[in-house]
């Protein structure tokens, strides 16, 4: 986790892929310089994605619920 975010005056922590240290370090620093001047500020005017993500079930819900849970056969 990458800490020391603020955004929208929320704190918030920030999920990361790695745990390598020097990787995780190296976000946490630039919020925490941010969050000396009031962090970081978002917006949007529109949705630009409605969703991503993979059909490991290929349109069966058990199917992708197994895979999920038990890998491949």
């Amino acid at each position: 986790m990458a800490t020391n975010f603020t955004i929208n005056s929320a704190d918030v922590l920030a999920p990361t892929a790695t745990e390598e240290p020097s990787v995780i370090a190296a976000p946490s620093n630039a919020a925490r310089l941010a969050r000396a001047r009031g962090g970081f500020r978002t917006s949007r005017s529109q949705p630009i994605c409605a969703s991503a993500g993979a059909d490991p079930g290929r349109g069966r819900p058990r199917g992708a619920r197994l895979l999920v849970l038990n890998g491949p056969p």
